[in-house]
């Protein structure tokens, strides 16, 4: 539990702006920490176990919250976030990733480093 709540803490306050932005950071960092870990057997009761948190712990739908379990955070490349109605860029914050075209680009990137 405590890497969970170290990864949450990693997360940048401009990004953290609602519930739902709570909620997903909390999905990915329990994903990580413990899905990750277990035997493929095991995952669907970690899937029923972590729906069912979502659900009463949040008040929110674990495959909606979750866009399907495609839930990335890092802080290795440039997120915009609305901030008092303006956007705002951050730069190195962990934060949700959710521009799969320029994490892609992204990920080349490095690999030709």
């Amino acid at each position: 539990m405590t890497r969970v709540f170290l990864g949450i803490s990693l997360g940048e306050d401009q990004a953290m702006f609602d519930k739902t932005q709570i909620t997903k950071l909390w999905i990915h960092e329990s994903e990580r920490v413990f899905s990750d870990r277990l035997l493929e057997n095991d995952l669907p009761k970690f899937n029923e176990i972590i729906t069912a948190i979502t659900k009463t712990g949040f008040g929110d739908n674990y495959k909606t919250v979750s866009n399907n379990g495609m839930l990335i955070f890092g802080s290795f490349s440039p997120v915009t976030v609305k901030v008092d109605g303006q956007d705002k860029k951050l730069v190195n914050k962990y934060c949700e990733l959710r521009d799969m075209s320029i994490l892609k680009n992204k990920c080349y990137e490095k690999l030709e480093e």
